[in-house]
């Protein structure tokens, strides 16, 4: 059996250079929009509400022919540009540029560009709009445009909440296009991600060793009008379903086509033909159509012939003006690059520029194919003259209508796809055999109450090496003021809590690690191990109430809001036992005291598994890595991936208050947590800026038996998050030296909400041991 592999992107002349044919494309679909949508204006369609009294057979034409291959042809090199999208971006990357450049843009239009052409419509004829079912609540919305716009956000909120084809026309209207993009985006990111990796790329190759075989490129038409003809059955006279799903195909069809380049030099080679098909078969068909004027294709010959016969079409054209693309568009060229930067704002705003200038011009008494030609060349002129004279000069309107920073300049290099990063590129390299951290005599820095140590030499490898922090898919700040504000509530938790503590920057293979270090440098040593969304400071009440009796280190975790590097590491292998490990090493602990609360829990879990003789004694409290999270809460996992991450970045950046959060530490959501005000500052803090990650779920059996160090496991009364007695059962189980213990009144956040009961326990029982000084 002859094994095909897809033909390397590198090896074909097209990833060398940008796909310029791509650009010509997508710039000319949107021009052509504008004369189909001036063309709107004349026939009887309700398109765009706004209609000259004189309608006329030729303009329906224009619009039928748009409509032919216009958006197929969108969807088509949309889903082209994403696989160049995702062979340089990772899935966040792709997922946040998404939400940047057709989120935004959409809420941008609909609350600021919308509401104009739906007033001038109102202005033209108040019935249409009335007639919707969109509720108005004064009879002077009308008066002006000040009066109409609350009017329209009333409405516009009503239908958010009660959805409906009317409400899509007047609220979304011809910006459809970017929401179904969005939503395409979304669903198809699984496969898209599936066809890029080995198995998927063989898929691919199938498809190119098949469509490269003489004509059958053309067999792709098929799906696209059976899918069309099913869809009409199913859901009878609802063609918007069949539409919906024959843009989502040809979405697809771009990006796995443009996945071989086979696949692109059979278009290459047919796309005459293709387009002499596709013009003849939409002649026959609009001529079909004439004669039998039903356009919901529900008589006999239109669902026989008609239906089938518009997802051919389709794909003729596809064929067609891509193979033209490649032939005669294949280049850069200075009028490309300034239209293919402007061909998104144009696309948001062509069709208010067309009711707007409609609305002046449509009384004139001027001839048809006169008042097509000014409105379209008015509107030409209204739309470039916006574009250069305010959206292309001014950063925040670029944002807003989805453009990048700067324009595109001369020959911009797509070049092989860098990949994603993968398993291996965020393996650590490993330490230099026997080295090792000992304390140097640096200067220190006072840091309110404490000064700061360097150990060692730095050394830094992984994700959270050098540039910015901000910039990675993992960043764990979503601004840099948010990751300084958060910082100094750290050092002011610190100082109120009235504690003597050294700031220690350790030297770890994934680069530098920070934490506190407080109480008698010759004391026992206790290493405490805060929870998921936490850093040094949550030990504040420990530090404070047990520095006396023992020296204590209290670690900003890797990956935490802390000042440790910001690398996020895998939970699925041994990084973070690893970055444990060089602590230890760096503070020259040989056998460690460990107590852990939440997620600091499985972290002990975890370096038990990986180094279990270097663990003295631990205690876990309100310990994840035993059990599951409990059912409701396991929900919170749909934040992980990246539109929901990018999204609550944005909400909570623009909404979040501190009163909000307040009622909810305050409220059921998290009532076990004590709501003093310095809590509520940091959940505020947290939910507006840091980037939270779902935490690990339990480790395996050999690394909880692994545990065989005395273990005491301290669980809540009111604890929210774990079942107690799956918690105390697996644990009794498997960890062969173990105490547990209920602590009453207190939930999954014990050491503030009960901190003199804790500090007491822990008190008692670390004084047994004398191990874990430091050297």
């Amino acid at each position: 059996m002859r094994q095909v592999v897809a033909e390397p992107e590198s090896q074909t002349r097209r990833t060398s250079t940008r796909l310029y044919e791509l650009d010509w494309l997508r710039t000319l679909v949107v021009l052509a929009l504008i004369p189909v949508h001036t063309a709107s204006l004349f026939t009887p369609t309700s398109d765009l509400f706004l209609k000259e009294a004189q309608t006329s057979a030729g303009m329906e034409l224009i619009g039928a022919f748009g409509g032919a291959f216009g958006m197929p042809v969108l969807f088509f090199v949309s889903g082209a540009a994403m696989w160049y999208a995702l062979g340089s971006r990772t899935r966040e990357q792709y997922m946040r540029e998404r939400v940047m450049r057709l989120l935004v843009p959409l809420l941008f239009a609909t609350l600021a560009v919308i509401p104009i052409q739906v007033y001038l419509v109102a202005l033209s004829n108040p019935r249409l709009v009335l007639a919707t079912g969109i509720p108005i609540s004064s009879s002077h919305f009308l008066d002006s445009f000040l009066t109409f716009y609350p009017q329209y956000l009333y409405g516009y909120g009503y239908f958010l909440t009660h959805p409906s084809v009317d409400g899509f026309i007047v609220f979304i209207g011809h910006l459809w296009f970017v929401l179904y993009l969005f939503v395409f985006s979304l669903l198809a990111l699984p496969l898209f991600t599936y066809l890029r990796s080995q198995s998927g790329r063989r898929a691919l190759a199938w498809l190119g060793d098949v469509c490269g075989r003489a004509g059958m490129i053309f067999a792709l038409a098929a799906p696209l009008a059976l899918v069309d003809a099913i869809a009409h059955n199913i859901w009878t006279g609802v063609g918007a379903i069949a539409e919906i799903l024959v843009y989502f195909m040809c979405f697809v069809y771009g990006y796995a086509l443009y996945g071989d380049a086979r696949i692109r030099r059979a278009i290459h080679h047919v796309w005459p033909v293709a387009l002499a098909l596709g013009l003849a078969l939409w002649l026959v068909a609009n001529g079909l159509l004439v004669q039998r004027p039903l356009l919901a294709y529900d008589n006999f010959m239109g669902a026989a012939l008609g239906i089938p016969l518009r997802g051919i079409i389709a794909w003729l054209w596809i064929v067609g003006l891509l193979g033209f693309a490649q032939a005669f568009l294949s280049r850069d060229s200075a009028p490309l690059r300034y239209l293919s930067d402007a061909a998104y704002p144009i696309y948001v705003l062509h069709v208010t520029a067309i009711i707007a200038v409609g609305y002046l011009l449509l009384g004139w008494s001027a001839s048809i194919p006169v008042k097509f030609g000014v409105i379209m060349l008015a509107t030409c002129a209204l739309l470039l003259g916006a574009y250069d004279l305010l959206i292309k000069r001014i950063r925040a309107l670029r944002s807003l209508f989805g453009l990048r920073g700067e324009p595109r300049r001369p020959d911009t290099v797509l070049g092989p796809p860098p990949g994603r990063r993968g398993a291996a590129e965020l393996q650590a390299t490993p330490l230099h055999n026997g080295e090792s951290y000992t304390l140097r005599a640096l200067p220190s820095i006072a840091i309110r109450f404490g000064k700061q140590v360097k150990i060692g030499p730095m050394r830094r490898n992984g994700k959270g090496s050098g540039g910015s922090m901000f910039a990675d898919k993992d960043a764990l700040f979503s601004t840099e003021g948010g990751r300084a504000a958060m910082m100094r509530w750290y050092e002011r938790a610190l100082e109120h809590a009235h504690i003597a503590y050294e700031s220690i920057v350790v030297p770890t293979r994934f680069g530098e690690s920070h934490l506190i270090a407080a109480g008698p440098s010759d004391a026992p040593a206790l290493v405490l191990l805060h929870g998921m969304e936490g850093n040094a400071a949550s030990w504040r009440h420990q530090l404070a109430g047990l520095q006396a009796d023992f020296r204590l280190y209290a670690l900003d975790i890797i990956g935490s809001a802390g000042k440790s590097v910001p690398t996020r590491l895998e939970h699925d292998n041994d990084d973070h036992a690893q970055w444990l490990d060089d602590v230890l090493n760096g503070l020259g602990i040989e056998r460690a005291n460990l107590i852990g609360i939440s997620n600091g829990s499985w972290l002990i879990l975890k370096y038990a598994g990986y180094s279990p003789r270097r663990v003295a004694r631990a205690a876990l409290l309100s310990a994840n890595g035993i059990v599951p999270v409990r059912f409701p809460y396991r929900l919170a996992r749909v934040m992980d991936e990246p539109v929901f991450r990018v999204t609550k970045d944005a909400l909570a950046g623009a909404l979040l208050t501190r009163d909000m959060v307040r009622r909810a530490v305050s409220g059921t959501y998290v009532a076990d947590v004590n709501a003093d005000p310095q809590e509520i500052e940091w959940f505020y803090l947290l939910a507006k800026y840091y980037r939270f990650r779902f935490p690990p779920g339990p480790v395996s059996d050999a690394e909880m038996a692994s545990l065989i160090a005395p273990t005491l496991l301290l669980m809540g009364e009111h604890e929210r998050f774990f079942a107690l007695n799956a918690v105390f059962a697996r644990a009794r189980r498997l960890m062969p030296q173990l105490e547990v213990e209920l602590v009453p009144g207190v939930g999954h956040n014990m050491c503030t909400d009960d901190p003199a009961r804790i500090n007491a326990r822990l008190r008692d029982y670390f004084s047994t041991t004398v191990e874990a000084t430091t050297g």
